[in-house]
């Protein structure tokens, strides 16, 4: 693992447009009245300046791909101003929102990170990454879109738990999960690291409990921590499992 100027970026990106995010939704959300922290106002100032310097470091050839994905994670929270209309979130187009969210780090952290490093792989075993990971996030964002159901159709926005319902969303839930665990197994098993499928099929069970435990859903951190950190979790198995036995 390198500390290379890009996973900075990918962090101090992430802090600040989490917070711009909260800003946004505090300004226009339909139930909220504009408060915001200062607290808030300081780590956008951080995180921007954070960011700023990190794109000095990087290497130039990335620049377009970051800029995509940037753009395209600024416009998911930036009020959006169509004619004759009311001020519009792109976000509210049906069912856009898993989408843009899984392809957004599926593509930070899969097909960016390969071209940074200059690791070279085939365009199939490109998208068997791609296309595991874009599964993976669109699985467990199911969970948030469930527990926003309320404040998202006050906003209009329609996700898979508005088209489905609780149960039948769950079941979409699996099934992502398997056709992103098929993905790695394909690609673990063409590149010859099928070792490697052990610490990919923890993480998915253990993310399936995660997402399904009742009890755990009833904890501050569930959200903010075990959901958001599962992402975390693959990588420190897959990680550990590989420093450990490769």
């Amino acid at each position: 693992m390198r500390f290379t100027p890009y996973l900075f970026l990918v962090f101090w990106g992430s802090l600040f447009d989490y917070n711009v995010h909260a800003l946004i939704k505090s300004k226009f959300h339909s139930k909220n009245d504009f408060q915001f922290p200062p607290i808030k106002l300081s780590l956008i100032i951080l995180s921007l300046a954070g960011v700023l310097f990190e794109i000095s470091r990087i290497p130039t050839h990335l620049l377009p791909n970051i800029l995509l994905v940037g753009s395209i994670t600024i416009l998911y929270s930036l009020p959006f101003y169509l004619p004759n209309q009311t001020t519009k979130q792109i976000k509210k187009i049906p069912f856009l929102k898993t989408i843009m969210i899984a392809f957004v780090w599926s593509y930070l952290t899969v097909l960016i990170p390969l071209d940074n490093l200059g690791i070279s792989l085939g365009w199939m075993e490109k998208m068997g990454l791609f296309i595991g990971r874009f599964f993976f996030i669109a699985a467990i964002s199911i969970p948030f879109d469930l527990r926003d159901q309320e404040t998202d159709e006050i906003d209009g926005v329609k996700t898979i738990a508005h088209l489905l319902g609780t149960q039948k969303s769950y079941v979409f839930f699996y099934g992502l999960i398997l056709l992103s665990l098929g993905s790695q197994l394909i690609y673990l098993f063409q590149t010859h690291q099928t070792q490697m499928a052990w610490p990919f099929l923890a993480s998915y069970f253990i993310s399936v409990m995660v997402c399904k435990s009742e009890s755990l859903k009833k904890k501050s951190f569930y959200y903010p921590v075990l959901l958001d950190g599962l992402l975390v979790l693959q990588f420190i198995l897959v990680y550990g499992y590989f420093r450990i036995f490769a």
